[in-house]
């Protein structure tokens, strides 16, 4: 490659990272101003689904770990245990929101 091949590489690479940054950071400043309540239904989401998954996937290799029945049988247990405690977990959460106990 010559000196005008890489300088040209270099100068597509640079605007192709300015504008990906750009289109990020825009992004980011809309979410924040003006995304309010998709961003507060994403919250709530993630909030229940991790505080459901953590327990069920600790307890699931606690016992794979030890030898306990992974089969298909098993594992549906527990994904049925983690769907009912994520929907269990989002009513909580929604519940609180809603009573003003947590503020978002």
């Amino acid at each position: 490659m010559g000196m005008f091949d890489v300088f040209t590489r270099a100068v597509a690479v640079t605007m192709l990272l300015f504008l990906i940054s750009f289109l990020v950071l825009s992004l980011l400043g809309f979410w924040i101003s003006a995304v309010a309540p998709l961003r507060h239904a994403l919250l709530l989401s993630l909030l229940s689904v991790a505080c459901a998954g953590v327990p069920i996937l600790l307890i699931y290799l606690t016992r794979a770990a030890t030898g306990a029945a992974t089969g298909a049988e098993a594992r549906a247990r527990y994904f049925f245990v983690f769907a009912a405690l994520s929907g269990v977990l989002a009513i909580v959460f929604a519940t609180l929101i809603a009573s003003g106990q947590i503020q978002l």
